[in-house]
């Protein structure tokens, strides 16, 4: 079976970046503006999870992109910038 390209380019972001599945939709859900409720329905957790996986996902992405302490922005690959 083919894979598209977005499914192709989650699972090197995934890889990348060591984030679980959870974590990987969490943070995109947070990254489209949902709020933690929201991801929460979405994903069938609670609210306090949501927040958990996304925290947890930004934790990663931060050390491996080398983000500095206080830095509000950072880029996954060649998409935009991602405020939290």
């Amino acid at each position: 079976m083919r894979e598209t390209m977005g499914l192709l380019r989650v699972r090197q972001l995934i890889k990348k970046y060591q984030l679980t599945k959870k974590q990987y939709r969490a943070l995109m859900l947070r990254c489209e503006g949902l709020r933690y409720r929201e991801i929460a329905e979405e994903m069938g957790i609670t609210p306090q999870s949501a927040w958990e996986l996304v925290q947890a996902a930004v934790k990663k992405v931060r050390k491996k992109a080398k983000v500095r302490e206080g830095e509000k922005k950072f880029f996954l690959a060649s998409s935009s910038p991602i405020d939290f």
